[in-house]
């Protein structure tokens, strides 16, 4: 799990003009453009843009790590400028804008398979040891360290997300354990089937791979939020495409585009090894941490915590 549980600061997040001091920004122009549990401020001046978390988790330091490495491997993914650095109770690290973004193109599911593939392709061959591991549960469960807090999540709403972390822990950890097997295997030099290395191998995981986490640039597609970026199971990367398929209505044609894009199953991969419910936890304990900050979040949450508790969606999600 997450080492150690958010702090919740007070009294409010950084400020503007601290950031732009802190970093060297130009702060013309900037603006919040997300006020959640990971704070986010548009320098268009200089091109970039802040994250701020509560301090107390080792999350931003781990994103940097994974960040730093990803750019030594070429992998298309957003570029750290600094941090991260601590600012009145927050870590806040700052990222360089992607260049000409088209704000209207949409990463469509054979687009995230190919960024996997890059992603895996480049990653798989690195020794486990001593990266960084992709923790869904653990920082599904240090965003609840934010909601109670707040004051707006029941006991037995939490008691509900509990439950469904410490269901899915052995779910998870034996996705964990196959990865490991894998990679121990070939290190080895011992006959690995090369099927289940494409679909069970570890890589460095993006995380939380669906369109909103993707942005379309001058030189194509990148992934950005590698907030939970880390060393796991590949298949997990597939997972939010089957929640998608799963909880929001999506088609269930996107899942046959992902698998051919990648070039292995692993979309039935992630269903078969109920990888999209651990997604599902995860996106649940963020929108349950955000719920307060608006009517639509709180709707949302409210659906998301009956899904979780009964496995039944009423009706869609809506919520990325």
């Amino acid at each position: 799990m997450v080492a150690g549980p958010l702090v919740v600061p007070a009294p409010a997040p950084p400020d503007i003009d601290v950031l732009a001091a802190t970093f060297g920004l130009d702060a013309t122009g900037a603006e919040v453009v997300r006020a959640a549990t990971r704070h986010v401020v548009v320098f268009p001046a200089s091109r970039v843009r802040t994250f701020a978390v509560p301090g107390g988790t080792t999350g931003p330091r781990q994103e940097a790590a994974v960040a730093a490495l990803l750019a030594d491997a070429g992998v298309p993914a957003a570029r750290r400028l600094a941090g991260p650095a601590p600012i009145d109770g927050w870590l806040v690290t700052a990222w360089r804008e992607v260049p000409d973004v088209d704000r209207d193109a949409v990463a469509d599911p054979a687009t995230l398979a190919a960024l996997a593939a890059r992603l895996h392709g480049t990653t798989g061959v690195l020794d486990p040891r001593g990266l960084v591991e992709c923790d869904p549960l653990g920082a599904g469960l240090a965003q609840l360290e934010v909601a109670i807090p707040a004051g707006r999540t029941t006991d037995d709403e939490l008691g509900i997300l509990r439950r469904a972390a410490t269901r899915l822990e052995p779910v998870w950890a034996a996705a964990v354990e196959r990865a490991r097997a894998l990679a121990a295997a070939a290190g080895r030099g011992d006959e690995v089937d090369e099927a289940d290395l494409a679909v069970d191998g570890g890589a460095v995981l993006h995380g939380d791979l669906h369109a909103g986490n993707v942005v379309i640039g001058r030189d194509g597609p990148v992934l950005v939020d590698l907030e939970l970026a880390g060393w796991g199971p590949r298949s997990y990367d597939a997972a939010p495409t089957v929640a998608f398929v799963r909880w929001y209505g999506r088609p269930d044609d996107d899942l046959d585009a992902f698998d051919g894009a990648y070039g292995a199953p692993l979309t039935a991969r992630a269903r078969e090894h109920r990888l999209d419910e651990v997604w599902a936890l995860w996106s649940t304990c963020w929108c349950v941490a955000n719920r307060h900050r608006s009517a639509a979040m709180e709707d949302e949450a409210r659906l998301r915590l009956v899904t979780v508790d009964t496995g039944e969606a009423p009706r869609p999600w809506a919520l990325r």
